[in-house]
């Protein structure tokens, strides 16, 4: 439900932290939630400048072909997946845990 995603938000407010809101995840607007991201992903100038300390992914494989394409580059990076055992799906193999 979305009230359960909330935590999300408090999250990144507590690291600092940008969070890709995928359309249809539910996930609360904030200052820290970047929506339609897929076209400022795309552009590889863009990814050159982003890396991540540590990725942290809440729910299920994302489905943006940009996000993923962007994880895949990040193959050095942690990322740490949180999601129900039953739905464990990691299409790129990027998680680690």
């Amino acid at each position: 439900p979305f009230h359960q995603l909330n935590f999300v938000t408090s999250l990144a407010r507590v690291l600092d932290a940008p969070v890709l809101a995928e359309p249809g995840s539910q996930i609360p607007s904030s200052r820290h939630t970047i929506q339609g991201f897929d076209g400022f992903l795309r552009n590889s100038e863009n990814g050159d400048e982003l890396k991540a300390d540590l990725i942290l992914r809440f729910g299920m494989q994302p489905v943006s072909k940009a996000l993923n394409n962007y994880l895949d580059t990040l193959d050095d990076v942690m990322q740490i997946c949180f999601m129900h055992p039953e739905q464990w799906i990691d299409g790129s193999l990027s998680s680690h845990k």
